[in-house]
């Protein structure tokens, strides 16, 4: 009868759809007009979630052993006065948070303090699948993960991670990965993660010495992606893949 709207076209009207920030525009119309941003694609506008900050430090005040990520904080817990050594140790409880106490409409961001991530726990990151976000605190030039020119990976995506799954603001250097192996820095295989002001330096591997995607659909935002070397696109290998690249040098 034209009592209530119905913009977004699906007979339900817009009054009973989500509107988590009682604008009067349902959460579906807000991200697909760019009204709100949707940054891990959840379908919640950003503006209604909430972001759990866990932090990585490896020469924090309180850690016995600085510089080595087996020597940890006794009291280690993800805060920003007891920050995790490792990067996968952050990443691990967020997964773990995700599967109990995360909120229905929660961000999880591990952030990276400045300087030099090497060794176990730095390495072949792996997120699971899980939406989360790898953030330095002030951008590549201040944050490095150095795989010290030997046979890792810096991340690896292959769990169906979608874009909402990020990496920012980081320098990756020094994996050494041998043949037939594909990805230096990064290797996505049927995932499409995000890699955002990022630089992707002084990698190798067989294929795809920065970056490598096999049936994946990557966005690779203000990167920089140089001196990577292997036997096929030392910069960015794509098979069976859509790679949107923007503001970026390869």
């Amino acid at each position: 009868s034209g009592s209530s709207d119905d913009l977004n076209l699906n007979a339900v009207p817009d009054e009973c759809e989500p509107d988590c920030n009682h604008d009067g525009i349902n959460d579906n119309l807000e991200i697909a007009a760019a009204v709100s941003a949707d940054t891990n694609n959840n379908g919640v506008p950003d503006n209604c979630e909430e972001t759990r900050i866990l932090y990585v430090d490896d020469d924090a005040p309180g850690d016995p052993g600085p510089g080595n990520p087996i020597i940890s904080d006794p009291l280690e817990n993800g805060t920003s006065e007891h920050p995790y050594d490792t990067i996968q140790q952050a990443i691990n409880r967020a997964i773990t948070d995700y599967g109990s106490d995360a909120g229905e409409h929660e961000v999880i961001v591990v952030k990276m303090r400045d300087g030099t991530y090497s060794g176990i726990g730095n390495y072949n990151i792996d997120l699971a699948g899980h939406p989360i976000t790898v953030r330095s605190q002030n951008g590549p030039s201040a944050c490095t993960i150095d795989l010290q020119n030997q046979n890792r990976r810096g991340f690896i995506f292959d769990d169906t991670e979608t874009i909402g799954t990020r990496v920012e603001g980081l320098t990756i250097r020094g994996a050494l990965v041998g043949k037939p192996n594909v990805g230096g820095a990064i290797r996505a295989v049927e995932s499409s993660p995000t890699i955002l002001n990022c630089r992707i330096v002084n990698n190798s591997a067989y294929f795809g010495g920065g970056i490598a995607a096999v049936r994946s659909g990557i966005i690779i935002r203000n990167c920089f992606i140089s001196g990577n070397s292997s036997n096929k696109s030392a910069g960015v290998y794509s098979e069976d893949s859509e790679i949107i690249v923007q503001n970026s040098t390869v």
